[in-house]
């Protein structure tokens, strides 16, 4: 099956601008490319870090675009994926600016779509930057009995993997291959959601309108981490992380499964983990994470909307 190769690779710059150049110089290097590809980075730091350090004039073939503030992952993909609504863009690769891409992941990312041409989305296994060897994303389940969703193979041996399925729930949004016909069909991202899930609810709308997340094994890219983990469990992760989750998993349609997840949701994701937060977290940041919790459930059933980091 021929399509266009056409292909607008997106990234999202918050924080480091060298984490941010070193994305980009992965996918300068990847070889036996097939693409034609263009690099839009987002910079979503809302104080034109890239504009000022002339990132664009030190790498080639990038197109910048600075938004006034940090409305959150999703928006800033949204800002991306307008930027090409008028050309002949057929694909977007959608990257953290903390992956770096190995040299075959563009080619190995397009024989997945000539092998699955009509899945509109495709991603890879990212493995810890710092360790190749264990895998961060091998795949994304949805668990609805359970009220959470799963990364398959999380800090599993690669070499000991010998169930891997292509077929997924989701695909992390760390890196995310999109056919454009997705977005004509069913819109852009939530921006309801800020950040975390917003990846889940994407895909979970397009497999409602008849499309399928497709995970590959051999399209690697390296993820660091280390910024994320020192995120965990810090104020903010633990609102949205709350506040998401009831999003997410009350759109699923029955009022009795409605009333079931407000239960395990009070019970394991709010009160189990207040307590546990209280127990073991120093005295200075207990107090406003176990705040963070709670103001995260409370502004899931009131239908809170956000458009900026702080919490109101």
């Amino acid at each position: 099956m021929t399509f266009s190769n056409s292909l607008r690779i997106l990234i999202v710059h918050f924080g480091d601008v060298n984490k941010t150049g070193n994305c980009v110089k992965s996918i300068q290097n990847c070889i036996e490319n097939p693409w034609k590809y263009q690099i839009v980075v987002i910079d979503n730091s809302g104080e034109k870090q890239l504009y000022k350090s002339e990132f664009d004039k030190i790498y080639d073939r990038v197109t910048i675009i600075s938004v006034e503030a940090n409305e959150g992952y999703a928006a800033a993909l949204n800002h991306g994926i307008r930027f090409s609504e008028n050309d002949d863009t057929a694909f977007f690769l959608l990257l953290n600016n903390d992956l770096i891409l190995e040299p075959e992941a563009l080619a190995k990312l397009y024989h997945a779509v000539v092998e699955s041409p009509a899945a509109g989305l495709w991603g890879g296994t990212l493995v810890l930057s710092d360790n190749p060897e264990i895998i961060w994303f091998g795949g994304g389940e949805i668990q609805p009995a359970l009220c959470r969703t799963k990364h398959k193979f999380f800090k599993k041996n690669r070499a000991t993997i010998t169930n891997f399925k292509k077929s997924n729930d989701f695909i992390t949004g760390a890196m995310m291959l999109v056919e454009r016909e997705v977005f004509t069909e069913i819109g852009l991202f939530s921006t309801d959601y800020f950040l975390y899930f917003e990846d889940v609810d994407f895909c979970s709308r397009a497999q409602r309108s008849g499309f399928y997340p497709i995970v590959t094994p051999d399209v690697l890219a390296k993820h660091d981490v280390g910024a994320m983990q020192n995120r965990s469990y810090t104020p903010e992760y633990l609102y949205y992380q709350t506040r998401n989750r009831a999003y997410f998993f009350s759109s699923y349609s029955g009022f009795f499964y409605r009333i079931y997840f407000q239960i395990v949701n009070l019970l394991v994701f709010v009160l189990f983990r207040t307590i546990f937060i209280f127990f073991t977290n120093s005295k200075t940041t207990r107090m406003e994470c176990c705040k963070a919790v709670l103001s995260g459930y409370w502004h899931s059933l009131k239908k809170v909307k956000w458009t900026g980091r702080t919490r109101q």
